[in-house]
């Protein structure tokens, strides 16, 4: 038995591990955003984000030195991040008066880029 309602969370531990995974998915959405103002068919954006998915999955096994570069292995370097907070490994990357991690600040940098571009193709798109 798991006795889920019988306790409350640790927030102070639950609240940070939130914060990071939604840093580390901004550029994922925002990509994404950006294939499905494009192509009306949702299954090309699907498969582009899936192909994405396995390719940064792959990048990773090999252990490429610029991973943190690819907006789609934001989730995987997340579990450096879970390591740091819950004590096994302290944070070697974080960026200093941030307290993010180099992926992190990089997947906002992607986010504000790709929100530009969208901004500007969603104002000079048309209404059929």
């Amino acid at each position: 038995e798991l006795k889920l309602l019988s306790a409350l969370p640790d927030f102070t531990l639950v609240t940070p591990l939130i914060y990071h995974l939604f840093l580390a998915l901004l550029g994922i959405v925002m990509f994404q955003f950006l294939l499905s103002m494009f192509f009306e068919n949702i299954l090309i954006t699907l498969a582009a984000g899936l192909f994405l998915t396995v390719g940064s999955i792959i990048a990773a096994g090999f252990e490429w030195e610029y991973i943190h570069w690819i907006p789609y292995a934001g989730p995987l370097n997340f579990s450096s991040t879970v390591e740091a907070l819950v004590g096994k490994n302290p944070a070697k990357d974080v960026v200093q008066g941030f307290g993010l991690k180099t992926y992190e600040m990089i997947n906002l940098g992607y986010f504000a880029l790709v929100f530009a571009v969208c901004l500007y193709f969603f104002k000079r798109k048309t209404v059929k």
